[in-house]
Formats: C-alpha cells, structure tokens, sequence
C-alpha cells in the first residue's frame, strides 16, 4: 500500500489541471497513488490525462453531481494511507513538499500545514494553528489542498454531497470537535490554492451551509447559541461564556450550553 494518494478533481479546467499534474509528477517523493476524477470534460482535459496515463495510477471522466460527488469518487477508488486533495488549478508548493511531509506522518489521524491562496506572489499565506479549539473551527477553516487525511476516516463516512461547497468543513468539524480525532500542525506550506475555485468565489453560500450542518450536528436547544458564537468575531472564546450567561433569553439553555463548550474546548486544548 501506498503511503499517500493524491485526489485531483477536474472540469473543463484544461490549463489548471495542466500546473496541477505536473507539479504532482515533478515530486522528489514517488510513494504516491495519484487519482484524476473527471466531470466530462470537454477542453482537452482528457487528452493531456491520456498522453500522461503512465504516470497516473486511476483516472476516469464522467458526469458527476458535484465536486463532492467528485471527490467521494476519487476517496473510493484510494488505496493509500493518506489522502491530499489537489484540485485542479491548485498545486504543490515546492518540489520537495511531499518528501518534507511524508516524514510527518507519523500516525494522526489529520496532517496539516499551511496554505498559500492566490497567484504564487501576489496572495496570502495562511498559518493555521497548532491547537484547533471550538471557536477556531466554528468560525474558520483547515486547508483542504494542505491537508493530509487518514484515509479510515472516511470508511462510512465521505462528503455530504447535498452541499455545495462547505462539506469539507462539515467532515473537519465533525472529526475534530465531535469525534476528538487526533491531529498535527506542520510549520511547511504545503500548496497553492488557486482563488479561481468555486468555494472561493461562492460568496455567502459557505455560511449558510455552515448555519445548516451546525443545525444538523447539534440538538436544537444548542443550534441557536452555536449560530451565535459564529457571529461574535472579537471575542477571545473564554469571554463568550460570561457575556453570554448575561443576555436574559438565553438563560434557560445556558447551563447546557456552557457545560457542552467548556467540556469539548477543554478536550481540545489539552488533548496530545
């Protein structure tokens, strides 16, 4: 079995997926399973997959649902110990990336490091934290192309493919705050991701999916007060607890509430 398998997933994105692969295929690491899932496309997409066949492990090109339907393809057909997702138009920061991280996976469950977004440049580095507590996972992300997943996180359990562009948020949140799967950060960017994608242009939709898988992983005596703490930005999170305990209406639900983040954040912080 191989140690890794790379998941690209590709629509009428022919020079994207062009920079995708290549930077796939000039890796000083060969311990890859690479997989190339195709909408159809109709670009010359498939073309350039076929004259680079031998150095592809699986590929096929057929209408899908979605990306997540798209990407629920490539994790059946992986057969590695981890999985990165490098759709197309994204691509590895270096040539030596996956050699550096291939040594970081030591058995947790989530690998992660850091996440460039934009033209190589002319974007922003992201550097996610070492701790991922309640609050940081509520309001913000992990790096989808920067993040190397034990592939048996996803037996009975792959993308909610009813959502548009904010099911790998819900499978992070849901592994991380409500399963407690372990997990480490890597100080190393690991990918470029291209801002053209749909989740970075889709502005709007990737809340209110989150307000939804929030209703659906949470009872309803909890839904409203998680659908508060995401609106709070200032806050540092252990001051929530007072300022909410204050507000009147809140009063019944609270001590449920309190007790259920005082519980997971303190899981979460202290948990190696």
């Amino acid at each position: 079995m191989k140690k890794l398998s790379i998941i690209t997933i590709n629509l009428n994105n022919f020079e994207g997926l062009q920079v995708t692969m290549n930077s796939v295929f000039q890796q000083s690491y060969s311990d890859i399973e690479y997989i190339i899932i195709d909408g159809g496309s109709v670009d010359g997409s498939i073309e350039f997959v076929r004259k680079n066949a031998d150095r592809v492990d699986c590929w096929i090109s057929e209408p899908d649902a979605g990306i997540y339907n798209a990407m629920n393809k490539g994790v059946l057909r992986a057969t590695g110990e981890y999985v990165l997702f490098l759709n197309s138009g994204d691509y590895l920061a270096d040539n030596d990336v996956l050699s550096f991280m291939s040594k970081e996976l030591t058995g947790e469950e989530l690998v992660y490091g850091d996440l460039y977004e934009g033209v190589e440049g002319q974007g922003t580095l992201t550097i996610f934290p070492d701790i991922l507590t309640v609050r940081y996972m509520m309001q913000y992300y992990l790096g989808h192309p920067s993040t190397f997943i034990k592939r048996c996180l996803f037996e009975n359990d792959l993308y909610s493919e009813d959502l548009k562009i904010a099911a790998d948020w819900e499978f992070f949140f849901k592994k991380i705050v409500v399963e407690g799967c372990s997990y480490k950060h890597v100080n190393r960017t690991v990918s470029i991701y291209n801002l053209d994608g749909l989740s970075a242009t889709a502005v709007g939709v990737g809340d209110s999916e989150r307000i939804l898988i929030l209703s659906r992983l949470f009872s309803p005596i909890l839904y409203n007060e998680m659908k508060y703490l995401i609106e709070i930005e200032k806050s540092p999170f252990v001051e929530l607890i007072p300022k909410l305990s204050e507000t009147k209406r809140f009063q019944y639900k609270m001590k449920n509430l309190v007790a259920f983040l005082l519980k997971v954040e303190n899981f979460i912080v202290h948990r190696k």
